[in-house]
């Protein structure tokens, strides 16, 4: 991961959580420091985990993507991604 001009070994995590209950639903652990690619695999993975989808997500910029936002509306899942500076993947 970009550290300071070089690289580390380092990794970036994301979650699901079910806001009901307060528990992690869903999770991923990679090496790519951007979090745009995550979203997709974590909402097909709560769906897995949980036998029903999620009809709202939120997240943070990194999760704004033009490959995102159609995805969800695809599943019918309501996004509330910051809309800061949309990634063009």
């Amino acid at each position: 991961m970009p550290s300071g001009g070089g690289f580390i070994a380092g990794y970036s995590g994301q979650i699901a959580v079910d806001p009901a209950h307060q528990i992690i639903v869903a999770q991923q652990l990679t090496t790519n420091p951007a979090d745009f690619a995550a979203l997709i695999p974590l909402v097909d993975q709560d769906r897995a985990s949980l036998g029903s989808k999620s009809r709202e997500v939120s997240g943070d910029t990194g999760f704004a993507s033009e490959t995102n936002l159609p995805a969800m509306a695809e599943r019918r899942i309501t996004p509330y991604l910051s809309p800061g500076c949309i990634r063009h993947d």
